[in-house]
């Protein structure tokens, strides 16, 4: 499908475009502890490779369910730590996932997670803050906090 990014600014369509063609080289497979891993790309964390199995599965499928504001959607493609947005000279942020997601109604949205066990550790509110400013500043694109829900079901934080 053919990306509807024509109503972002010239420099916001640059930024995608660039964290698209370039997310398949950054994740090249590294020997690490295996709950770090899943199909060859080594995780921060053993909760990131579980978010991107949940991301494979959605983007494998023909239309799913997406819980994060869009309703049916599929995920056409995703990546792992795809961008880092400077917000001050000297601090900067990069988000776990990016997503390609294609709602059933509606053009194709770049969607950036965050995965974290809580929101309650120090590394977790640093995280936070700079995701919310991250947001701020390039509110163009569909950003989410993302923690593991009960049952396993994945909780979606609009930011």
């Amino acid at each position: 499908k053919a990306l509807e990014i024509g109503r972002l600014s010239p420099q916001h369509q640059d930024m995608v475009r660039k964290a698209i063609e370039t997310h398949k080289e950054r994740q090249k497979p590294k020997v690490v502890k295996a709950d770090c891993m899943s199909d060859g790309i080594e995780f921060d964390s053993p909760l990131e490779a579980k978010f991107s199995q949940y991301l494979g599965t959605i983007c494998r499928s023909e239309r799913a369910i997406f819980p994060a504001g869009c309703g049916r959607a599929q995920v056409l493609d995703w990546a792992y730590h795809p961008i880092r947005f400077n917000i001050v000279p000297g601090l900067s942020y990069t988000p776990d996932f990016s997503a390609l997601i294609s709602p059933l109604v509606g053009p194709v949205r770049f969607t950036l997670f965050e995965v974290k066990g809580s929101w309650k550790s120090k590394n977790a509110r640093d995280s936070r803050v700079r995701l919310v400013a991250s947001a701020g500043l390039f509110d163009c694109f569909d950003w989410y906090g993302v923690t593991p829900g009960d049952r396993g079901v994945w909780e979606f934080e609009p930011i």
